[in-house]
């Protein structure tokens, strides 16, 4: 995002933005966003993962299209709940978690079985149709094609990894102060649980 005041704040009054003790991006939840506008082709198994801190009211987390039919979205809704949405199946997690805070959602799309993870445990699983294709864009801390000024995120995003591939084997366990497979490591550095 080349306008200043729509770019997420890493230093906020001459001091680092962090959360639990590691470096954050803080999203303001008026105007802040991140985009890539290229082309990026999604396979239908894939694993969307993000560390991050709701402090508002809902908003965007990592959104790849929006409204095309194979945008995958990784959100908070109006209550803060975590949300794995695949548009071209219309098929949708809402994970209803009470977890306040830091937290590491995942979303995850195997064999014909979307599932949402919260902090390493199932939330929950359905099956589903999605397929995969080409997006527009890439957007962190909104959605682009959205153009609503309810979407913007406001609160902190530590990382998001997108894996065009399986990775339901390399998942991993999340346990306190750390754990296996890809999950496991994100909860060692950033001690989530």
């Amino acid at each position: 995002n080349s306008t200043d005041t729509e770019q997420p704040l890493v230093v906020s009054g001459g001091t680092l933005v962090e959360e639990n003790g590691k470096a954050a991006v803080q999203f303001d939840g008026s105007d802040d966003y991140l985009a890539k506008i290229a082309t990026l082709t999604i396979n239908g198994d894939h694993m969307i993962s993000a560390v991050h801190t709701p402090e508002g009211v809902g908003g965007y987390l990592f959104s790849l299209g929006y409204n095309d039919l194979e945008s995958v979205l990784l959100w908070n809704n109006a209550t803060n709940y975590s949300r794995y949405w695949l548009s071209g199946s219309g098929d949708q997690l809402n994970s209803a978690e009470t977890v306040a805070g830091q937290r590491l959602t995942t979303g995850e799309m195997s064999s014909g079985s979307q599932t949402l993870y919260i902090d390493g445990s199932q939330n929950s699983t359905k099956s589903t149709t999605y397929s995969g294709g080409d997006v527009p864009d890439i957007t962190i801390g909104y959605a682009v094609q959205r153009a609503q000024g309810s979407n913007y995120l406001i609160g902190k995003i530590q990382e998001l990894i997108f894996f065009n591939s399986d990775q339901s084997a390399n998942r991993g366990t999340v346990t306190t102060g750390g754990g296996t497979g890809i999950e496991g490591n994100i909860n060692t550095y950033f001690d989530i649980v």
